[in-house]
């Protein structure tokens, strides 16, 4: 008798495992904050159309790099991060903004802003130069023109990140430059 209640047991545990459709396992949903980035199709970069399509996943991938670097210094509560790369030289700087939830824009250089994660701040500005490097070496390397900036657009709510290339702006007074971009795209910043 006991080892018929047993064998029922276990009959039972087999049925119930086997009885859990795919489709449950579609209800569970990834942390946002823990979601990787996405990064853009290649008709979104634009490249010299003799570049194959492993120079262009490369691109991607030192793009997201670029991205990574400056979304670990951003705490969770960010809506959306603006990435402004200018690769001229030894001058050479990457900045950001972010917005909150309510749409706020942070400069990001501005260190004593709450929504930055000062622990990381100092890795992340060494992260972002040396992806930005392997960039630039990458474009180089493959015969692509340099842009003269590249902006980065990384959104939470939709987890989409586009990435523009940037050709043909004056960038030779690079303080005046950044200056102008951000009196254009943020006039009310923290």
């Amino acid at each position: 008798m006991k080892k018929f209640a047993l064998t029922m047991l276990a009959v039972m545990a087999a049925v119930a495992v086997l009885a859990v459709q795919p489709a449950d396992a579609k209800k569970v949903q990834q942390d946002p904050s823990m979601a990787l980035i996405d990064m853009p199709m290649n008709d979104e970069i634009q490249q010299v159309n003799s570049v194959s399509k492993s120079a262009n996943k490369e691109t991607q991938r030192l793009s997201n790099k670029l991205a990574d670097a400056t979304r670990v210094m951003v705490k969770k509560n960010w809506k959306t991060i603006y990435i402004k790369a200018v690769p001229t030289g030894d001058k050479s700087a990457v900045r950001f903004y972010y917005t909150d939830k309510n749409g706020q824009v942070y400069n990001g250089q501005v260190i004593r802003n709450t929504g930055l994660s000062k622990g990381k701040y100092m890795a992340g500005s060494m992260r972002q130069t040396e992806a930005l490097q392997e960039l630039v070496n990458h474009l180089q390397r493959t015969g692509q023109e340099v842009p003269s900036s590249i902006d980065i657009i990384i959104t939470q709510g939709g987890y989409r990140s586009k990435t523009i290339f940037n050709y043909d702006e004056d960038t030779s007074n690079l303080a005046a430059y950044q200056q102008q971009y951000e009196q254009q795209n943020f006039p009310i910043m923290k």
